[in-house]
């Protein structure tokens, strides 16, 4: 990892939540209860994920977003807990740069019985305030399907305004799918800069897969 990093904030608090930079180990098991969350309600109900395919997974993401960031700050992920006592786990945010062609990103998630309770918006202002005031980034965008409303609601409250858009690989390998972005007031548009989706592919499936786990 380079020398001389910004340092993202051990813990960040707000008035309901209490945001903790994730511990890959111990915080596996609710990134799995995450997951199935996520593929129960939005995703493929019938594919399920274990602790071991779980930090498999956010090891090679992690890998690759320090690999997308030779200089400056760093990924960062912060696991967001209800201010209570037992501190329970109930979603997470973060910010990571997928390779150099785009600016850092940030992406969260929650669990679906947490929704519409403007935890989202709460953790999102405070991780923002410091990213921008604290740690120095300028320059921050966020995907979001045009037919996620929520989510872009909540980008909206966070400062973002429609910003462009990149080209993604959908799940087939071939598949290149335009996906419209949000990016912070004052930024330039994105121009359908290419991104890869957080999933692994084989190096069979073409030239730009080299040397890229692409996770």
């Amino acid at each position: 990892m380079a020398e001389n990093r910004a340092t993202h904030a051990t813990e960040l608090y707000t008035q309901r939540l209490v945001l903790t930079l994730m511990n890959l180990n111990k915080d596996v098991p609710f990134r799995t209860r995450l997951m199935n969350d996520y593929m129960e309600h939005e995703g493929d109900s019938s594919k399920t994920w274990d602790e071991a395919k779980t930090k498999d997974y956010l090891e090679g993401v992690i890998a690759n977003y320090w690999k997308a960031t030779p200089a400056g700050p760093g990924p960062a992920t912060y696991i967001i807990r209800l201010g209570s006592e037992d501190r329970e786990p109930i979603g997470y945010i973060s910010y990571f740069r997928r390779n150099s062609d785009v600016p850092g990103e940030i992406g969260y998630g929650l669990l679906r019985e947490h929704y519409g309770r403007g935890y989202a918006t709460e953790a999102g202002k405070e991780a923002l305030r410091h990213w921008k005031e604290d740690v120095g980034i300028k320059e921050i965008f966020a995907a979001a399907s045009l037919d996620n409303l929520a989510s872009i609601r909540v980008l909206e409250k966070l400062g973002f305004v429609p910003g462009g858009y990149v080209m993604v690989n959908g799940w087939e390998p071939s598949e290149k799918v335009r996906f419209s972005v949000m990016v912070l007031s004052g930024m330039e548009l994105l121009k359908g800069q290419y991104i890869y989706l957080g999933y692994k592919v084989t190096e069979s499936e073409g030239s730009e897969a080299e040397n890229d786990k692409r996770v």
